[in-house]
């Protein structure tokens, strides 16, 4: 979007989850009317360097890498849990669907001249 490089600072694998996924998920479970605080969600393990590629074939000119380091420390691969039964948030969003989402966001941003990447060394 900026038009300059930009560097994952992580490689391996790691939990992917698209937000729309996480605010579904507590949304249901807002409307709910079990007890307790009983939200989980379905994580994907995705390689960083997969990602990357997926950037630049949904992104053609991308400029992003990735380290061959160790996944991120929080990671734990693969889960597949889902909210109790009446609770249910609705399919997973695909890693590919999430990336196209994200980065269709980012170009609008930048259109509007919101993208702030102020964070971004």
């Amino acid at each position: 979007m900026l038009g300059r490089k930009f560097q994952i600072r992580w490689g391996g694998s790691t939990d992917l989850i698209h937000t729309e996924d996480v605010a579904r998920a507590l949304l249901a479970a807002a409307d709910s009317r079990l007890d307790g605080a009983r939200v989980t969600t379905s994580t994907a393990l995705a390689a960083i360097a997969d990602v990357v590629k997926l950037i630049g074939r949904i992104w053609p000119g991308a400029a992003a890498s990735s380290p061959r380091r160790a996944a991120d420390p929080l990671s734990r691969g693969d889960r597949r849990h889902t909210l109790p039964e009446g609770a249910g948030p609705g399919a997973r969003t695909s890693l590919e669907a999430g990336v196209r989402k994200t980065l269709d966001e980012f170009a609008r941003l930048q259109r509007q001249g919101r993208l702030d990447a102020r964070e971004l060394v």
